[in-house]
């Protein structure tokens, strides 16, 4: 198992800040992207100790704002966007990424196919 902040294992589960990751596989589990919050293992995908709807895809891309404490995990495949463990609405999909690093606003923008 790789090394995760606030994490632990007794050999067959995984826990995050004291909760069981349910399903998480402890030979496959890792950070994506080195994000804090945001972990994959082959198969499924967590935020902290919640389990997303996301499947590991290997095609899944960490956002943070810096002046705020939300990331956003979003998934080049189907995207979709996470907000921490929020999920955007899927019936607004695809959503593009506008404003990374700062290059067109000082915030992040989300588009979809209905507007921002």
């Amino acid at each position: 198992m790789e090394e995760l902040k606030n994490s632990a294992t007794d050999g067959e589960e995984v826990y995050y800040a004291g909760e069981k990751l349910v399903n998480a596989d402890i030979y496959t589990i890792k950070t994506i992207e080195d994000a804090l919050f945001y972990f994959a293992d082959k198969e499924n995908v967590y935020y902290k100790s919640k389990l997303l709807s996301f499947k590991n895809n290997g095609k899944l891309k960490v956002f943070h704002e810096n002046d705020y404490n939300v990331y956003y995990l979003y998934d080049e495949e189907s995207k979709n966007v996470y907000a921490n463990d929020y999920l955007f609405e899927t019936v607004n999909a695809p959503y593009k990424v506008v404003g990374v690093d700062g290059t067109h606003h000082f915030s992040l923008l989300f588009i979809s196919k209905d507007g921002v």
